[in-house]
């Protein structure tokens, strides 16, 4: 750590600002257009402009390894012993090299370097040839360059099949999407089976009670429900949370045992948008930057000097929002 005043602080901030300008022109007229203004990143207060520096700025090796869709199931079972994946059936690099057998029950195919990338297959329901052809598409793609989300980028493509999760006999519905971050939970955003056999999404708070408001543009739903397993449901992903600064821990809930789905570190690209204040403020509050990889790392040359002067800023920030 390199002891800077505030003074200094401030001006360090600013050239970090131009630099971040100057070396990332891209990103912020991709951030301009999403979100309507210039980014923010060297000193990041709102959610958008934290999910800037982290693209910037937090080269967390962590982030390779849990983009990995393969890699990010055995991290999470190795780091929670109290949850499950689906198990993986197959991989390889070419869709026609799926056995078709594999392909005879529920299944899921995936590519591991992206996002939604997902093939769903119920009962051996599928058209072999437009499942080769949309899979070998996502395997000639490099996902996350369009919003320069660096965690994908050195993640070695991967075609796999694997089990789908079903629940009574049918594709499980009950997911729960918590974004918390070094064992501090925000929300978590769900989805269940409604009383008239449509799906509802709704926000469960830390204490698993329903939150009304809007969500990326949509109402939220008053009737989901925490389940019985809500503590284990809770507890499994504030474990997992405890590695990252904040992450989007994504678990399913079938026949009573938590499943593990995804991690997720740019949520909607880095472009997620929350209407209603007050779960707004607390998805950005719960993001703390000084418990990330690049805070908690030495770093080298001015980012030295920038890590200082960015940790002195947010102190002085909690500091006047406690006198407030």
């Amino acid at each position: 750590m390199v002891a800077v005043n505030s003074l200094q602080a401030r001006a360090i901030i600013a050239l970090a600002g131009v630099w971040c300008a100057l070396a990332y022109p891209r990103q912020a007229v991709d951030f301009r257009a999403k979100i309507g203004r210039w980014p923010r990143p060297a000193f990041p207060v709102f959610l958008n402009d934290k999910y800037a520096w982290r693209k910037i700025f937090d080269r967390n090796p962590l982030f390779t390894v849990v983009s990995d869709k393969l890699q990010a199931k055995q991290f999470a079972t190795t780091h929670c012993q109290t949850i499950k994946a689906s198990r993986t059936l197959w991989t390889g690099s070419r869709a026609e090299d799926i056995p078709d057998d594999i392909l005879a029950g529920d299944v899921v195919v995936k590519a591991n370097h992206g996002s939604g990338w997902n093939i769903f297959i119920n009962n051996g329901r599928y058209v072999r040839a437009d499942l080769n052809r949309q899979a070998n598409i996502w395997m000639d793609r490099r996902f996350g360059r369009r919003h320069a989300e660096w965690g994908y980028y050195g993640v070695e493509p991967v075609l796999f099949v694997e089990e789908m999760l079903v629940d009574h006999g049918r594709p499980v519905v009950d997911e729960y999407k918590f974004y918390c971050g070094a064992g501090k939970m925000a929300f978590a955003f769900v989805r269940q089976a409604g009383p008239d056999g449509y799906r509802i999404e709704g926000v469960l708070d830390d204490n698993g009670q329903p939150r009304p408001g809007a969500f990326d543009a949509g109402e939220l739903s008053a009737a989901v429900r925490a389940p019985a397993e809500w503590p284990k449901l809770r507890q499994a992903a504030l474990t997992l949370s405890h590695h990252f600064d904040f992450v989007r821990c994504d678990l399913y809930l079938v026949n009573g045992d938590v499943y593990f789905s995804e991690f997720t570190l740019y949520t909607l690209g880095g472009f997620a948008w929350i209407d209603d204040p007050g779960l707004n403020a607390l998805y950005t509050d719960t993001w703390d930057l000084r418990n990330s990889w690049f805070m908690q790392t030495p770093q080298s040359s001015w980012r030295r000097y920038y890590a200082d002067a960015l940790r002195v800023l947010l102190t002085e920030k909690d500091r006047a929002q406690s006198c407030a």
